[in-house]
């Protein structure tokens, strides 16, 4: 009885141990059948913090992992001087991503990278909060500013330009401004600018500088005085008044001029007929004084002179 305890006992250790290792030879089968996906950049720049594990995310969002970080000259052989001399310092990252990228066709994964390569998506090294942990960053940046790296090898997997980190980027500013300042004689700008300060301080020295001010002071002098009087007019009470008399008056005529409208508008009729009457006595005396030029006797006498050839 106690041997076929012991039995059913073992029996379900051993089915137990069993189911434990399908579960998990399936699970771990699942991982090695799942399809990943893998990209590949290149590096100038150093990559102190970043290690194999370290997070590759897209806004901010976990996307894979990196894969490998070699040099690029471990990897892919560079055959020429040329070549040597500008990729031998190159680091090669390579970062898998478990689930591909949302936003790459899985079918032709290479080719839609490529795509969204040529539109701006870029990788860059970034920094994870105080701690100085780094991790590969890939956001869409402008294709313009940061073209993507010509290389003279065929890359292993699908490749995504680099864009210079933040650090860099202000490395490469300040190292700029540095070279700027080499280029430039600042021993002749301090010349030139001592030169100017004593020039400025003769033409202080030489100035009339009493005269000046005391003509200010008697301009100010002035200023005041003219100020006052003003201030003595403008008080005045009969000044005070006058834009009252003034709107008064301006009613008045106002009131004037309405009336002369309506006297001219009752008169129009006779007033046109009186014009009418002036223009026609106008043109009479015309006439009249046309006449007597021309006949001076008729003035006189009411008829015109004879004529000397007939005699009437």
């Amino acid at each position: 009885m106690q041997n076929r305890t012991y039995f059913k006992l073992g029996l379900f250790v051993i089915a137990g141990f069993s189911l434990l290792m399908l579960g998990l030879i399936f699970l771990g089968l699942g991982n090695i059948f799942k399809k990943k996906q893998q990209l590949e950049t290149y590096l100038e720049e150093s990559v102190q913090g970043l290690t194999l594990g370290s997070p590759v995310k897209y806004k901010g969002v976990l996307i894979g992992s990196v894969k490998e970080i070699s040099f690029v000259r471990n990897t892919y052989e560079l055959r020429t001087d040329q070549a040597r001399k500008q990729f031998s310092q190159y680091l090669l990252i390579r970062m898998e991503l478990p689930d591909g990228f949302g936003m790459a066709n899985a079918d032709n994964f290479q080719g839609s990278m490529r795509q969204l390569a040529n539109e701006g998506l870029r990788v860059k090294l970034a920094a994870q909060g105080l701690t100085g942990q780094a991790y590969l960053e890939v956001d869409f940046m402008d294709p313009q500013k940061f073209p993507p790296l010509a290389v003279p090898w065929q890359p292993a997997n699908p490749y995504l330009p680099a864009a210079p980190s933040t650090i860099a980027q202000i490395s490469s500013a300040v190292g700029d401004l540095v070279n700027q300042l080499d280029q430039t004689d600042i021993a002749r700008m301090m010349q030139n600018l001592d030169r100017l300060l004593v020039v400025s301080a003769d033409a202080v020295e030489g100035a009339r500088v009493p005269q000046i001010q005391a003509e200010f002071l008697v301009m100010l002098k002035e200023i005041r005085q003219t100020n006052q009087y003003l201030q003595t007019i403008v008080k005045d009470p009969a000044l005070q008044a006058t834009p009252a008399k003034l709107n008064t008056s301006l009613d008045h005529l106002n009131r004037t001029a309405q009336r002369l409208d309506r006297i001219v508008a009752g008169n129009q009729e006779g007033l046109d007929e009186s014009i009418q009457n002036f223009r026609a006595a106008s043109r009479e005396l015309r006439a009249m004084t046309e006449n007597a030029r021309r006949y001076p006797s008729y003035v006189f006498f009411g008829e015109a002179p004879r004529s000397a050839a007939t005699g009437k």
